[in-house]
């Protein structure tokens, strides 16, 4: 369905789960820069031809998807049934939604939510590893999906590391790995 006009339905719930992401997944107002004037196409490339050939290969997609990173899950999951359903059957359903295929998942850094909470107070100090079991939702949603619409690509990455191991002591707002580039921090020394 990912071909030729998308059905309104799924168009709304993209953009209902969309704007979540960016509702939910932006800390601070996302500045928006003014355009402005394009400049303009130098008269050589104005007249170029562009051929497309549908024969040659140069690179082969593994599929589609979307990110419900920042508790995107858990909104879905907190929805009516009947809206719960509309949603995830938009996304995911190749016959009468836009078929997805990829399930991209969020490996969180904040204190509240990490794996890993609890400063061990060393590099080579033994770790306290705290696991909630749910990952804020998405250990629902991934088996949801999975099982109801046979979704095995699953991709999940972190924005940083915890505070406690990184140079400017917290998750955001940039600061290096302990030790990386020959840095220092208070909790890795």
């Amino acid at each position: 369905m990912l071909h030729g006009i998308l059905p309104k339905k799924f168009i709304l719930s993209l953009l209902l789960f969309t704007c979540m992401d960016l509702v939910i997944g932006c800390a601070s107002p996302i500045p928006i820069a003014p355009f402005g004037p394009m400049p303009p196409v130098p008269i050589a490339q104005r007249g170029s031809n562009i051929t497309i050939d549908g024969t040659t290969k140069y690179q082969t997609i593994d599929g589609f998807g979307i990110s419900e990173a920042f508790g995107q899950a858990n909104l879905l999951r907190n929805l009516s049934p009947t809206l719960q359903q509309q949603v995830l059957d938009d996304l995911f359903n190749t016959s009468t939604g836009a078929g997805l295929t990829i399930l991209r998942n969020l490996i969180p850094s904040t204190s509240d939510a990490t794996i890993e909470p609890i400063n061990p107070g060393s590099p080579t100090a033994p770790p306290t590893y705290i696991w909630k079991g749910d990952d804020e939702g998405q250990v629902w949603l991934s088996q949801l999906v999975k099982s109801k619409y046979d979704i095995t690509q699953f991709y999940a990455n972190a924005w940083s590391a915890p505070g406690f191991m990184k140079t400017n002591g917290t998750e955001a707002n940039g600061g290096e790995v302990c030790s990386s580039s020959k840095t220092s921090c208070n909790s890795c020394d």
